[in-house]
């Protein structure tokens, strides 16, 4: 879907620490944008853990995707 858009997107399995797996790629590639999907304000660790704020250390542009789920509790 996002090719069909023009964009080029990879992904790939790494650290379980966000901000870890964000330095290991880095590392190896230059991306343009840091992309991070949470779950909203209340249920997300990463948010109470600050870890959307520390990703912008690494200089580039982070866009933010609160995930949305149909069961609240889930």
């Amino acid at each position: 879907m996002l090719a069909v858009a023009g964009m080029v997107v990879t992904g790939e399995v790494s650290d379980a620490g966000p901000a870890t797996a964000t330095a290991d790629v880095l590392r190896t590639r230059t991306v343009d944008e840091i992309v991070i999907s949470t779950l909203p304000t209340g249920r997300s660790r990463w948010l109470a853990e600050g870890v959307v704020r520390r990703l912008h250390r690494f200089g580039l542009r982070v866009t933010h995707v609160v995930a949305e789920t149909a069961d609240a509790s889930a």
